[in-house]
């Protein structure tokens, strides 16, 4: 299909040519969504402070492209205060949690109980 406008003219075929006629085209209708596949792997370490009473919490998980830091406020997975995905190892996701746990304690943060 040739498109013209002014002095441009598009040749469109295939996909872009059904995005182009169905402004709401989705390639994905139809196919079930499922739940990422998550695990748990170990928990770095949980700051808190007393006012307003708040937790961070860092935690290595598993997930489906490799290991992944997840930084987390007040144990709400919606509220993700910082997140890093790492094939290589856990060594760059330690070490981000380690310079996180600075910051926070030069703010006034103190590590919580285990």
């Amino acid at each position: 299909m040739l498109r013209s406008r002014g002095d441009v003219t598009l040749q469109i075929s295939g996909d872009a040519l059904v995005k182009a006629l169905m402004t709401d085209y989705t390639p994905f209708i139809g196919q079930p969504a499922r739940e990422p596949k998550l695990k748990l792997l170990r928990t770095l370490w949980t700051m808190h402070r007393a006012r307003p009473q708040s937790t961070v919490t860092a935690a290595i998980w598993q997930t489906e492209t490799g290991h992944e830091l997840r930084v987390i406020y007040n144990d709400d997975p919606d509220n993700m205060l910082d997140t890093v995905l790492s094939r290589t190892g856990d060594a760059p996701l330690e070490q981000r949690a380690t310079d996180l746990r600075g910051v926070l304690a030069s703010q006034g943060w103190t590590e919580a109980e285990r």
